[in-house]
Parts: C-alpha cells; sequence; structure tokens
C-alpha cells in the first residue's frame, strides 16, 4: 500500500486483474526498480525517489527495454489518464520523424539553458526508424 495506490494494498491485484482481462500484453514493473534506480539507469541523480515522475520514467524505460525498443512497428505510449476523441493516423504522425508527439520546455535550475523535452503521455515512435536506440532514456532529470 502507497499514496499511488490510495493505500489500499488490494488495488494491485484489481488493475493486475482487469489488464490480464482486456490487454493483449501487460508488463509488471519489479519494485526492485524504483528501490535501486541506478539499475536501469546507471548515472542517475536519484538512486531512489519515490515521487509519481521517477515511477513513471522507471516504468516507461521497463517497457522499452523489455519490448518498445525492438518493435518493429510504431508504438503509441498514451498515458493512463488520457482518452483520444477522435481519429488520429499513426502513419501520418509518424511521416516524417521517428518521434511524434508533444514537444516542451521547462526552465532549467543551474543551467543557462533551458531543457527540451517530450512528454511521455502521448508519445507516438517508430523503434525501427530510430537511430542511436542505445542513448534513448526515460529517466527525468537526466
Amino acid at each position: 500500500p502507497g499514496p499511488y495506490n490510495l493505500w489500499d494494498s488490494e488495488l494491485r491485484n484489481f488493475a493486475e486483474s482487469i489488464a490480464q482481462e482486456v490487454c493483449d500484453e501487460y508488463f509488471l514493473v519489479p519494485e526492485q526498480l524504483h528501490n535501486d534506480r541506478s539499475v536501469q539507469f546507471p548515472t542517475t541523480r536519484e538512486r531512489k525517489k519515490n515521487n509519481a515522475n521517477t515511477r513513471a520514467a522507471d516504468t516507461l524505460q521497463y517497457a522499452w527495454n523489455q519490448v518498445i525498443k525492438d518493435s518493429t512497428g510504431p508504438v503509441l505510449i498514451l498515458d493512463n489518464d488520457m482518452f483520444p476523441i477522435a481519429d488520429f493516423d499513426t502513419s501520418q504522425v509518424l511521416a516524417s520523424n521517428p518521434i511524434g508527439g508533444i514537444f516542451s520546455t521547462s526552465p532549467a535550475k543551474n543551467r543557462k539553458s533551458n531543457v527540451n523535452w517530450i512528454w511521455s503521455g502521448l508519445l507516438f515512435m517508430d523503434p525501427s526508424k530510430m537511430p542511436h536506440k542505445e542513448l534513448w532514456s526515460f529517466d527525468c532529470g537526466k
């Protein structure tokens, strides 16, 4: 139980049962990866951090490492609170780039330039067309 499941120890089991029923495939992120983030992010500044951003980063990196980086076609990463309300064409989004989504800029702390980043809540990618996949990292703050 923790703040991410409203302190309900059964909520994770309930979510797993729904995933088993409705998803083609699902993954359980080992808790060890949240407790020692350096397993996935050897150069991370936050070896253990328990907040929504780092937990999402850990989860996305795990999915990237397990399946996404070796995908032979387009992948859509959609945050659990995002719901498409209109049709869209993934091939059109990815026509000129292997990545499409919402690009953002944040003020950088202790740096002269801003930090440019891609929001992972709505992210299209075609890993088969991505160069240097070994450098890809979802680690926030890297």
